[in-house]
């Protein structure tokens, strides 16, 4: 099945599940989590017998990669120190990439049915599962799969080059590859699903505060706004640029740039909300305790996550500005979320002559249940 059949096939299941109600988004959600959860505790079973020699190929791995060639590599070319901390920036990226979306759980409380009890215990979910299938992942990642492998920077755009790939077909496992790129099938259309539905409920909730025109807020008999959700599924076909002459490599490139860049805006917006929402709470004299639930070391970890995401957003692109690297296309595509950000709120303040609200005055009960 060519490319161009896949991703259109995948748009119109994202359309068609976004478009039904939010019950047929869940179950779908559901089935596409339990498949996601399947195979990484296959990889997990998989990557301790191909560390631990039990492998068609007979041979035991172990720690070697942690010693030879350890845990610095050179970047791009870039050796010593440079070279080595240019790589630990370049992770941050990366890393940054595969955390994007753990807030979407939030935006789903305008729909659930007891949020008071059911954001709390999804809440504290998230952090298991981040150590679960990220920490845990990359760890396994680390022990099986040398950093120096041309196969991780091929270029080919598809599943190829995941290192879970690279390490099963060098342990002689001919099956597997094919169930792991049916997964990674499965979980790229899943995140597409996932976004198409937040990105329409935050249109929605901007329509609610006059930010967007009102039809946007329109919905049918089911609940569905089906303007915002067709508004939110016109960004997929971007996935169509993988088809041309940069190939798919040059487009995944832009689209993780784009979004990892948008990623980290909404973390940084988020912790700096927080941070004034807390600053609030202590000036009007309301406590914590009064919250359904309340994260722990805060102000603290807030502004961490603030200072850090905005960091992050800032290097994201200094790839292009190493000698002999640069790239319009590539600095847009790390940049331009910015501008995005900044420009619309500036002309807002501007026109609508809105000013920052104090902690004393911030509204800390509209729309809250007592």
């Amino acid at each position: 099945m060519s490319p161009a059949v896949v991703i259109s096939i995948s748009l119109v299941l994202i359309l068609a599940t976004n478009l039904l109600s939010v019950r047929w988004f869940g179950e779908s959600e559901v089935v596409a989590g339990a498949i996601k959860i399947a195979c990484f505790l296959g990889l997990i079973l998989v990557s301790i017998v191909i560390t631990s020699g039990g492998a068609p190929n007979g041979e035991t791995i172990g720690f070697r990669y942690w010693n030879n060639p350890g845990a610095w590599v050179d970047y791009n070319g870039i050796s010593g120190p440079t070279g080595h901390f240019l790589g630990f920036l370049a992770s941050f990226v990366n890393a940054a990439f595969s955390f994007i979306g753990v807030e979407v759980v939030v935006i789903t409380a305008a729909e659930s049915i007891n949020p008071h009890s059911a954001i709390p215990k999804s809440a504290k979910r998230v952090t298991f599962r981040i150590a679960l299938f990220y920490i845990l992942g990359a760890l396994l990642i680390g022990i099986i799969v040398d950093p120096r492998n041309p196969g991780l920077v091929s270029g080919t755009g598809n599943a190829n080059s995941s290192p879970w790939v690279i390490a099963i077909k060098q342990a002689g496992i001919s099956v597997l590859p094919s169930i792991v790129n049916a997964c990674i099938l499965i979980s790229a259309w899943s995140a597409g699903n996932s976004y198409c539905w937040v990105g329409s409920r935050i249109i929605v909730a901007m329509t609610t505060d006059r930010q967007l025109p009102q039809i946007f807020g329109r919905t049918w008999k089911n609940g569905v706004p089906y303007y915002a959700v067709l508004a939110s599924w016109l960004f997929g076909p971007l996935a169509y640029l993988s088809l041309g002459e940069g190939g798919a490599a040059q487009a995944f490139g832009w689209l993780v740039s784009l979004s990892t860049v948008a990623g980290l805006i909404a973390w940084a917006t988020l912790c700096f909300c927080f941070i004034r929402f807390h600053a609030a709470m202590k000036a009007q004299g309301l406590s914590r305790d009064s919250l359904p639930w309340k994260s722990p070391f805060q102000p603290f970890t807030a502004w961490y996550g603030f200072i850090g995401s905005t960091i992050i957003t800032l290097i994201t692109g200094f790839p292009v500005f190493l000698k002999g690297n640069w790239s319009t296309g590539d600095f847009i595509a790390s940049y331009i979320g910015i501008p995005l950000f900044i420009v619309p709120i500036i002309i807002w303040k501007l026109v609508h002559k809105t000013k920052f609200a104090r902690a004393n005055t911030i509204d800390l009960h509209s729309g809250r249940l007592r």
